[in-house]
């Protein structure tokens, strides 16, 4: 199941109809920014965190986190979204950074630069981690 809420999306699962749900993913669609849309950012993180601008410059992210001493190592992008995607994985917390990696008419957004965050998502786990890797060999 999934629960969206514009900027954060939030997936649920169960073995079985009579087992309970438990909480498998999110992913925070930061492509979304772009459009400028006002309401997909509640007033509330608003208040929190104050103006989110239309894009995230990857290397603005990653400085920041290396200045926090929070590597990123990139992965071995899914076949089907290379060369127009590249990942990049924060092992300690299971994050993972989507950022686009070259335009592509048809399979990148108008609206978003080379080197823009597409979006966050977690947990990618190192197994996922080493498929990707050995898919690349």
């Amino acid at each position: 199941m999934c629960r969206d809420y514009g900027l954060a999306e939030f997936y649920w699962d169960r073995a079985a109809a009579d087992q309970p749900w438990s909480g498998h993913h999110f992913t925070l669609q930061v492509h979304r920014l772009a459009h400028r849309n006002r309401t997909l950012v509640s007033d509330t993180l608003r208040a929190r965190y104050g103006r989110f601008a239309p894009r995230l410059r990857f290397e603005k992210l990653r400085r920041l986190l290396v200045r926090r001493g929070v590597p990123l190592v990139e992965v071995p992008e899914i076949a089907g979204n290379a060369p127009y995607f590249r990942t990049f994985w924060q092992p300690d917390s299971r994050v993972a950074v989507c950022v686009i990696g070259t335009y592509g008419e048809y399979s990148t957004p108008d609206a978003l630069r080379v080197g823009d965050v597409y979006s966050v998502h977690a947990p990618m786990t190192a197994g996922e981690v080493e498929w990707r890797r050995a898919q690349g060999r």
